[in-house]
């Protein structure tokens, strides 16, 4: 067997610290903590400063009404359809309903590419795992001529047209 570990402490194998090297240590641990403060202090700061989300409006013009031919426009940057059927216009949400994928247009309807749903031009499910139609928005004319839809507004599905002429 070993010999038992002696645990005392001898002040005599203590070495001596020079002035510079105790200085030295003191300037490490100043910095240490000030680099701690300065990235509490950055912290907080962000802390105070709000969280905001830069969306999109809700309520935006899309253009005059003569600028729209007959069937549909896609609007892609504001995640709508504009239908022109003769003289009456509607506003037909882009975005499936059933992973909020961006459908686009096809022949007599709608088209979702990310799990085959498909929706007729009325926005109503043909086939396909979507739960629901796609939605219409209001639309009416604005101030200066030009068509404006409000995506806050949902309107049943053939209403909410706006007629030109």
């Amino acid at each position: 067997m070993s010999e038992p570990a002696d645990y005392t402490w001898n002040l005599e194998d203590e070495k001596d610290v020079s002035r510079r090297e105790f200085v030295r240590h003191m300037m490490v641990g100043w910095g240490s903590l000030s680099l701690i403060a300065g990235i509490s202090a950055v912290g907080l700061m962000r802390f105070l400063l709000p969280n905001v989300l830069y969306e999109p409006p809700t309520v935006f013009k899309v253009g005059f009404p003569e600028s729209f031919p007959e069937g549909v426009t896609p609007i892609p940057e504001r995640n709508v359809f504009v239908v022109r059927d003769g003289s009456s216009f509607h506003a037909i949400s882009s975005i499936c309903t059933h992973l909020r994928c961006q459908v686009g247009h096809v022949r007599n309807g709608f088209r979702c590419p990310c799990h085959g749903s498909r929706f007729g031009m009325d926005g109503k499910v043909i086939r396909g795992a979507a739960p629901r139609p796609l939605d219409w928005f209001e639309i009416t004319l604005a101030e200066n001529g030009e068509i404006r839809i409000n995506t806050t507004r949902k309107v049943k599905a053939g209403t909410g047209s706006v007629l030109i002429g």
